[in-house]
């Protein structure tokens, strides 16, 4: 079973060149104040999914919640960890999408991670597959 956890994330970085590509920060290790985080060796380990997954927004780039079938402006080439946080970059294949992002009218995106395991950061047990933990 999986669980499928959400969040916003801001744009870190929009560059042109011979391809245009934006960079997102996607996710850090801090613990939050209902104690939840992601260890650093979690997020390590999560680098390499993010890897040709597609960048998407609604039908007629709608960006207000989550489609079931987004439609797909750009794809995630690279993936890394500077310091304790994720950055996610992307190439920007649609011109409307790219002209938004450079004008910084859209910055925000809104990540979505499926957990496959989760443990209680106090005792360590594993709570994935408990209805209300």
């Amino acid at each position: 079973m999986s669980k499928m956890l959400r969040f916003i994330a801001g744009v870190h970085r929009v560059e042109a060149g011979e391809v245009n590509e934006a960079t997102f920060y996607v996710m850090n290790t801090t613990v939050n104040r209902n104690g939840w985080g992601v260890s650093d060796k979690a997020l390590e380990e999560a680098l390499p999914t993010l890897h040709d997954k597609p960048l998407g927004c609604g039908p007629d780039y709608k960006i207000d919640v989550h489609y079931p079938e987004p439609m797909n402006v750009g794809i995630f080439y690279k993936a890394t960890k500077p310091d304790g946080y994720a950055l996610g970059t992307a190439t920007i294949t649609d011109e409307y999408v790219w002209e938004k992002l450079t004008a910084g009218e859209w910055g925000p995106i809104s990540v979505v991670i499926n957990s496959f395991r989760e443990t209680c950061s106090k005792c360590g047990k594993v709570i994935t597959e408990l209805e209300d933990p």
